[in-house]
């Protein structure tokens, strides 16, 4: 469930990330930081109590399906931004 409020919500937000290499289709940057705010606060280190981390509220399996290692929410916040620009592509 989150994963597709993620992904509705990087449509809605048009989302882009400061990545090396950008696809056409790829939302604008303005809205990752609107992602973030609505997801945690604009805060990389968040930690949910349901199971959720870091700026995007990854959950474990979501996190690992798109190649991050330990916990989103230790990871960078480059790492975390590329996670959800992969998971945005991936799924789309």
């Amino acid at each position: 469930m989150l994963v597709r409020f993620l992904l509705i919500a990087i449509a809605a937000f048009g989302v882009e990330l400061v990545l090396t290499g950008s696809a056409a289709a790829d939302p604008p940057a303005s809205s990752w930081a609107r992602l973030r705010m609505c997801e945690a606060s604009g805060r990389y280190d968040a930690v949910a109590s349901h199971g959720h981390y870091g700026a995007y509220q990854f959950d474990l399996p979501t996190w690992r399906s798109v190649g991050g290692r330990g916990y989103p929410h230790q990871a960078s916040p480059r790492e975390q931004d590329y996670r959800a620009l992969y998971l945005y592509r991936m799924r789309g």
